[in-house]
C-alpha cells in the first residue's frame, strides 16, 4: 500500500506513514528493529477539498458488531423475562427434543440466569452470550430463536467463570478479597453514576470517586476565581495520554473536532506531552472518553495513583541513544499502563458484566501517590529528566550495550510554610543494564507500597521515601529483592549540561524539515474568539496536512516533521499571516523568550494566582526588563542566556505543574497576593529564590532595582 491512506504509530516514530508516503525506496534503516506495536491504523482522505478523516473497513465491521451485539443482548434479555417461573412439575428431565421445546417455557428457574454480556464476530455470523448460572437445556431452543429474531448464524451461551452462589463467611474473608469487594463496589457505584441522565447524582458520584476517575483521566472541576467564592458550575476535564507526545495527524484532527463538539474548543498541551480536553459538561463525559477509545488512544493512567505520561523527545530518533531511549519510554508505558477491566466497562453503557476489580499491571495495588517517569540520553534532555520521581538517562557503549542511569525521588512541588516539604531534583541511584530496568521498576514500587509512612497525601509521593531512607538503602533493598548483589554501578556525571532547547526549524538527513511550534500558553484553540472571527481549525488543518508526522512536544510546544523543502515557506507564511500567529509563539529563530503557564483559574482546584489567564500580562512585563533579568540570571547564577530566549515559567501554586524552578525565571504564586520569582533553574539544578512582589505591575520596577544594585547598571 503505497501514498497517504495509512497512518500507522509505532513505538520508534518511524511510522509507516513515514515509509508508505515516500516514493522513493522504502527499505528501513540499516541494523533497524521495528519494535512490532501498532497503536493506530486510520484511513486518511487524500482529497484537498475533504480534509474529514474516512472509516477504514475494518472500524465499519466493528461498529456492525457492536450493534449486533447490542441486539443480541435486548432480545436474550427480552428472552429470559418472558420465561415462567419454575414449577416443582417442571423441573424433570427432558428427555427429548419434542419434550424440551413444549418445555421450553416454565422447565427452568429464570431467576436462576443472570446475562453479563454479549460479543458477536466481526464477521457478523456468530454470537456469544456470557452468563451466570446453570447450563439448562432450554437454553440451545434460545439460541436457536435468538438466530432467527438478530440475524445470526451461530448463537451460543458461555458461561465464563463458577461464582459461588453465597459469599463465604466473615471469618474466612481475607483482607485481599474484601479490598477487591471494595474496589469492585467503588466502581459499581462509579459507574451507575456516571450512566445517570441526573446531573446532580453525577457530580456526587464524581467527587466520592476521584481517585477512580483519575486512573480514567478525568476530573469534575469548579469553576473558581481569585478572591471569589466557587461558583456551582462544574466541568469535566479530560486527560488525553500519548507517551513521548506520540499520535497521528488522524487523530490530533479528531481530537480537534471533539474538543469543538464536546468541549471549549481548545486541547490544553501539558508539560508531559499529554493533551486535556476542558468545558466538558457533566452529561458528557462517558461520550467522550469512549470516542477517545475508539480512536486508540488512552486516558488510562494520565491521572490517579499510577504511572504517568512516560515523557521523551519529540523529535525522531537517529542516534543509537536516542533510539533506545524512545523505544524504552513506549515499553515503561505499555508496561505500567492501568488494565483494569474496569476503566474499559466504565465508559461501555452496552456491558453489564460485573468485572475482577484487580488490575494486571499493578497485581500488588496502585501507587500511594503518582509516578512520573521521563526518558532522556546525556546528549539531550527537552523532558527536564531529574524533575521526575524516577528519571532514566539512556547511553550506549562502544560494544552497543545499553545502560541507563537511574535517578529517584524528583519533584517540584513544596509548600512555603513547612520546611518540610521541598522541591527536590531526582538523586543518582545508579547505572544498570537496559534488561534490569522493569524488575528493579516493580522492585521500587514494592518498596514504595510498604515503607512510605502513613501522613497527609503529599507525603505519599516517592521523593519523601527517599528523604526518609536514602539512596544507600533503596539501592540495598531493590538489590536483596531480586537477589542480585552489586546490581548498580555508579552514574556517570555529564560534564556539559544537556542542550535542552530545539530550534524552530531543524533540517533532517533525507533533506525534509522539522517545525517546532512553541503554543502560547499550552493551548491549542480551534473556535473563533470574541476579538477574531476566523476560524483557527481550517488554519490548523492547514498546517499539519505540510507535514508527515505530529507530536506534542514538552513545554507546550507542537512537532511537526517531514515537511518537504518546497512547502516550508507555505507553513511559515500559514504561521505568520493566519490566526495562528497569535496562537505560536516567535520567530524562526531559537532567541524568543517564551513564558510557560499552567492552568491554573478557573479550573484547577489548588490555584492561588493568576498564570494562563495572565500570560500575556506577565509577558509584556518580562519583555520591558528582560536586559536586566538576563544580566541577574548571569551575576546571582552564572546561568549566560545572550544568545538564547529566556524560558519563563509561571505557576499558579506550588506544585510546578509548569516547572518554574527548573526555568531560567521561575515566577510562582505563593498566596492569593504574593509571587516569588527564582532564578537559574536547569536541568542539574533547580532555581534559586530573587525576590517576592504583589503581582505583574511590580516587576519591571523590582527587577531594575535588583539589576542596578547588584551590577551597577
Amino acid at each position: 500500500m503505497r501514498g497517504d491512506r495509512v497512518v500507522v504509530l509505532t513505538d520508534t516514530g518511524r511510522w509507516s506513514g513515514d515509509v508508505l508516503g515516500q516514493q522513493e525506496d522504502c527499505s528501513a534503516p540499516q541494523n533497524f528493529v521495528p519494535a512490532g506495536e501498532i497503536a493506530f491504523v486510520h484511513a486518511v482522505a487524500t482529497s484537498d477539498s475533504d480534509l474529514v478523516d474516512t472509516l477504514p473497513q475494518f472500524l465499519v465491521e466493528r461498529e456492525t458488531a457492536k450493534q449486533l451485539a447490542r441486539s443480541l443482548i435486548t432480545a436474550a434479555n427480552q428472552w429470559l423475562k418472558d420465561q415462567e417461573p419454575a414449577t416443582p412439575d417442571t423441573l424433570h428431565d427432558i428427555s427429548s427434543r419434542d419434550s424440551l421445546q413444549s418445555h421450553s417455557k416454565g422447565s427452568f428457574d429464570p431467576a436462576q440466569i443472570t446475562i453479563l454480556d454479549c460479543e458477536v464476530a466481526l464477521d457478523g455470523n456468530v454470537g456469544v452470550i456470557l452468563f451466570l448460572g446453570d447450563a439448562v437445556p432450554a437454553l440451545g431452543v434460545a439460541a436457536s430463536k435468538l438466530c432467527e429474531s438478530v440475524g445470526l448464524v451461530r448463537v451460543q451461551w458461555l458461561s465464563p467463570v463458577d461464582i459461588p452462589r453465597e459469599l463465604p463467611q466473615s471469618d474466612a474473608l481475607n483482607k485481599e478479597t474484601l479490598k477487591s469487594q471494595q474496589q469492585q463496589q467503588a466502581w459499581m457505584e462509579l459507574a451507575n453514576g456516571l450512566a445517570s441522565d441526573d446531573r446532580p447524582q453525577i457530580e456526587r458520584v464524581a467527587r466520592q470517586h476521584r481517585l477512580e476517575l483519575g486512573l480514567m483521566g478525568t476530573y469534575l472541576q469548579k469553576l473558581r476565581h481569585p478572591r471569589v467564592e466557587p461558583t456551582s458550575i462544574r466541568q469535566w476535564m479530560v486527560r488525553v495520554k500519548a507517551t513521548a507526545g506520540g499520535l497521528t495527524k488522524g487523530q490530533f484532527q479528531r481530537l480537534a473536532e471533539l474538543a469543538v463538539q464536546l468541549g471549549d474548543g481548545t486541547l490544553r498541551l501539558t508539560m508531559r506531552q499529554g493533551l486535556q480536553l476542558h468545558g466538558v459538561t457533566s452529561q458528557q463525559p462517558r461520550e467522550l472518553l469512549q470516542a477517545i477509545h475508539d480512536l486508540a488512544l488512552t486516558t488510562q493512567g494520565s491521572c490517579g495513583n499510577s504511572v504517568r505520561n512516560v515523557t521523551c523527545c519529540p523529535f525522531v530518533p537517529t542516534t543509537a541513544s536516542a533510539i533506545a531511549a524512545r523505544e524504552i519510554a513506549a515499553e515503561t508505558g505499555r508496561r505500567w499502563l492501568p488494565q483494569s477491566r474496569w476503566l474499559e466497562w466504565i465508559i461501555d453503557p452496552h456491558d453489564t458484566e460485573p468485572h475482577d476489580a484487580n488490575d494486571v499491571a499493578y497485581v500488588d495495588g496502585y501507587l500511594p501517590h503518582k509516578w512520573k517517569i521521563g526518558v532522556a540520553t546525556s546528549e539531550h534532555d527537552c523532558v527536564n529528566v531529574r524533575v521526575n520521581d524516577l528519571g532514566l538517562v539512556v547511553h550506549t557503549d562502544m560494544d552497543h550495550r545499553c545502560w541507563i542511569d537511574c535517578y529517584v525521588g524528583g519533584s517540584l512541588a513544596y509548600r512555603p510554610d513547612d520546611s518540610r516539604r521541598v522541591a527536590s531534583l531526582a538523586e543518582p541511584l545508579g547505572r544498570i543494564a537496559r534488561e534490569h530496568l522493569e524488575p528493579v521498576i516493580a522492585a521500587l514500587m514494592k518498596m514504595h507500597r510498604e515503607q512510605i509512612q502513613e501522613g497527609p497525601r503529599p507525603n505519599q509521593r516517592l521523593k519523601s521515601l527517599v528523604a526518609a531512607k536514602g539512596i544507600a538503602e533503596i539501592a540495598d533493598y531493590i538489590e536483596r529483592s531480586l537477589q542480585c548483589p552489586n546490581l548498580f554501578r555508579t552514574c556517570v556525571s555529564v560534564q556539559d549540561q544537556p542542550e535542552r532547547q530545539h530550534p524552530r526549524w531543524t533540517k533532517n538527513e533525507n533533506g525534509t524539515w522539522t517545525a517546532m511550534l512553541p503554543i502560547r500558553g499550552g493551548r491549542v484553540r480551534f473556535k473563533a474568539d470574541a476579538i477574531r472571527t476566523e476560524q483557527p481549525f481550517s488554519d490548523w488543518l492547514r498546517l499539519i496536512r505540510l507535514g508527515q508526522r505530529i507530536r506534542v512536544g514538552p513545554q507546550h510546544s507542537i512537532l511537526l516533521d517531514g515537511i518537504a523543502r518546497k512547502d516550508r515557506a507555505e507553513a511559515e507564511q500559514i504561521i505568520s499571516e493566519s490566526i495562528l500567529s497569535a496562537q505560536i509563539v516567535g520567530d524562526s529563530g531559537i532567541a524568543c523568550t517564551r513564558v510557560l503557564t499552567c492552568v491554573s483559574f478557573p479550573t484547577c482546584p489548588f490555584a492561588l494566582g493568576e498564570a494562563e489567564r495572565a500570560e500575556h500580562v506577565w509577558r509584556e512585563a518580562v519583555a520591558k526588563c528582560e536586559t536586566e533579568l538576563r544580566k541577574l540570571l548571569f551575576e546571582k547564577t552564572g546561568v549566560a542566556a545572550a544568545d538564547r530566549g529566556l524560558i519563563v515559567a509561571l505557576s499558579g501554586c506550588p506544585h510546578g505543574c509548569s516547572q518554574s524552578l527548573m526555568a531560567d525565571v521561575g515566577i510562582i504564586a505563593e498566596s492569593a497576593d504574593r509571587y516569588r520569582v527564582f532564578l537559574g533553574g536547569g536541568p542539574a539544578q533547580l532555581a534559586k529564590p530573587l525576590c517576592s512582589l504583589l503581582g505583574p505591575h511590580q516587576l519591571v520596577e523590582t527587577i531594575q532595582q535588583l539589576a542596578r544594585a547588584t551590577t551597577g547598571l
